[in-house]
């Protein structure tokens, strides 16, 4: 009997593409077969029948990935792109659970913005602290807000961690190919620029650690 998952991935503010996997969709699997896959190949695959380090099978023609406003769990396991890993998202013990899914799939439709990172319908009169926990070793994370959801704040958040997890990719390639600079080549030009690039993210270092001019 197959373990049916999805793999959710933020496609722009209030859009989640939720990607089917068909087979071996257990955590046990998933997370180490995921390591390798960035959401960009998980999003052109569409849907999948099982995923494993080597490949991606996938099935053809492929059904379109379900767009959903927020990460949305509908079958045994949901699986999320966070801190540039792959994670699952385990619903809580004292989680409300929802009816039966579509097909007598007993999928509870577990809606996690609602659970770990929204307000809930009955709780918005009040401040709350909700938690998600995510397995595989790696800490809960805790979002404590007032009665207003901050749903638009959470997209502009995630979309320049984004942005900004790509330069830093960028720049580690480039570094790793000591800045397409033959070592023959190096002339105290390149000297210049590098140190100019060292003082830029010195900067960015300084502010985000709190140190140099920066320091409290």
């Amino acid at each position: 009997m197959s373990t049916r998952a999805q793999i959710a991935i933020q496609i722009g503010p209030d859009e989640w593409a939720h990607v089917y996997v068909h087979y071996d969709g257990y955590p046990a699997h998933m997370l180490p077969a995921l390591a390798g896959w960035k959401p960009e190949d998980i999003i052109a695959a569409r849907e999948i029948r099982q995923v494993t380090p080597e490949a991606l099978d996938c099935f053809d023609p492929p059904s379109k990935p379900r767009i959903l406003p927020r990460p949305t769990r509908e079958f045994a396991h949901l699986y999320m792109w966070i801190g540039c890993q792959w994670v699952t998202v385990a619903p809580q013990a004292n989680a409300e659970q929802p009816p039966h899914g579509p097909r007598g799939v007993q999928s509870e439709s577990t809606d996690i913005a609602r659970n770990y990172l929204h307000l809930g319908a009955r709780q918005s009169d009040c401040d709350y602290t909700e938690t998600m926990q995510l397995t595989q070793g790696c800490p809960a994370m805790t979002t404590r807000r007032a009665a207003a959801t901050n749903d638009k704040a959470l997209s502009a958040f995630l979309a320049a961690k984004a942005e900004m997890d790509t330069m830093l990719a960028r720049l580690q390639a480039l570094s790793a190919d000591h800045f397409e600079t033959h070592p023959d080549e190096v002339n105290w030009g390149h000297v210049g620029t590098l140190t100019h690039y060292a003082s830029l993210l010195r900067e960015i270092t300084d502010s985000a650690f709190k140190e140099g001019e920066h320091a409290e």
